[in-house]
């Protein structure tokens, strides 16, 4: 019984006793006995409810606090085994959002409910898009969003490659699951090496156990894996299909790796920047994304951005590649908050954008005088056409692009024009 109510948690442990008193955590463990009750409605409910009670530091005997504080020790290992090691390798609908922490029951946040999380953001809390257990790097995960804004030829593209691919598992019956998974990881990460390849897709099916597993490894099974995905690397017009989608998918993964840098840098919290995100990160799951970072590299391409100065023209100059896009933004935007600590202190407030295209913008502003303003969903967003964001009275300053830009009503496509997103600071009244 115990065990069914762990299997139900929703989060790693929760946090009560010694005192300690959490509306939330309480709730997850009714959830999770409910949870229990509803798998195996042959449980006693009274027990089930006495377990409830001593998991929430409600029974005052020293056994029910040993129990509850082990279990605080035990659960969160069998999240992570149950959701992140398993569950998120088998329902691969799209990859982006197959991640640690995320809710797989959820298919995507609304801007009003992200903009209700970062208003209700604290100051010294963590803001983190990669660590070292995420399982795609934050610009692959960027990149495979765009999928979910091309439903159609996304659909069309996994059919003909499963066919042609198909050859591939020899006498072995494919494994369907794996091959989605791995069309995504290979579009993400696109240009991505074999060897590399192959040990995404060992740890992949291996963590998935539906044909093999680490425990209990099926050698013919992996075999056939590691042929199949052998096979689709020796074959050219395959590979350049792969490419050349990957490609089409490029800018609007860029735009939105950089969008989610800039809410990074700017919602309420303390930016986190994973060992080598600095850069674009092409990185899989681990032990991919722990591998050596080239930090010579990156002081290198920061004194070379450096030399570029402010002007719009060395905004434009950095926009076409990535990684130094994001080294430009992380130097802009972290040198602003130096200098000027106090903007980041200000409230967080929603600001809505106006046209054909207002829910594809999202902006917020810390108190008068810094506005982030970032696209989402831009694939079908005909250039921004007569959409249009109300900026306050004064003179402002792009960060990033170093233009000064009118208050008052402006189109979004203007404010974009060098880099598709834009740090304003308000510099005259």
């Amino acid at each position: 019984m115990l065990a069914e109510l762990l299997a139900g948690y929703p989060t790693y442990r929760t946090y009560l006793g010694d005192e300690r008193e959490d509306a939330a955590d309480r709730a997850r463990i009714a959830r999770a006995a409910q949870a229990a009750i509803a798998a195996r409605p042959d449980l006693d409910r009274d027990l089930v409810g006495f377990l409830e009670a001593a998991l929430a530091f409600e029974m005052p005997t020293a056994e029910s606090m040993e129990l509850a504080h082990a279990a605080q020790q035990v659960s969160g290992p069998i999240v992570a085994k149950g959701d992140e090691d398993t569950l998120l390798y088998r329902q691969v609908r799209l990859l982006a959002r197959c991640e640690v922490g995320s809710d797989p029951a959820r298919f995507a946040v609304d801007p009003d409910e992200a903009h209700a999380g970062f208003a209700a953001g604290r100051a010294r809390a963590l803001i983190a898009t990669a660590t070292h257990d995420t399982k795609r790097g934050e610009d692959v995960r960027a990149r495979l969003a765009v999928l979910s804004e091309l439903p159609g030829p996304w659909r069309d593209a996994t059919a003909r490659w499963r066919a042609r691919a198909e050859p591939g598992w020899g006498d072995t019956a494919p494994d369907r699951i794996f091959e989605y998974t791995m069309w995504q990881a290979l579009l993400g990460s696109w240009p991505l090496a074999q060897d590399r390849a192959q040990q995404f897709a060992e740890k992949a099916t291996r963590e998935a156990r539906l044909r093999t597993s680490w425990r209990r490894p099926d050698p013919a099974y992996e075999a056939a894996r590691r042929a199949w995905l052998a096979a689709v690397y020796a074959d050219a017009a395959l590979t350049a299909e792969i490419a050349a989608l990957a490609a089409e998918l490029q800018p609007h993964g860029d735009r939105n790796s950089l969008a989610q840098l800039l809410i990074k840098l700017t919602a309420p919290g303390v930016p986190d920047l994973y060992q080598g995100s600095e850069l674009r990160s092409d990185a899989l799951v681990d032990p991919d994304n722990r591998r050596p970072v080239d930090l010579g590299a990156r002081a290198r391409q920061l004194r070379e951005l450096a030399s570029l100065g402010a002007a719009p023209a060395a905004a434009a100059q950095v926009a076409g590649d990535l990684g130094a896009a994001k080294l430009w933004t992380i130097q802009r935007a972290l040198g602003l908050r130096r200098r000027a600590p106090a903007l980041w202190g200000a409230p967080y407030r929603a600001l809505a954008a106006s046209g054909p295209h207002a829910r594809r913008v999202f902006a917020f502003a810390r108190g008068e005088d810094l506005i982030t303003v970032v696209p989402r969903l831009g694939v079908h967003a005909e250039g921004w056409r007569d959409t249009t964001l109300a900026l306050g009275a004064g003179t402002w300053r792009d960060v990033l692009s170093g233009r000064e830009i009118a208050g008052g009503v402006q189109p979004v496509a203007d404010l974009w024009r060098s880099l598709p997103i834009a740090l304003l600071l308000r510099v005259a009244a």
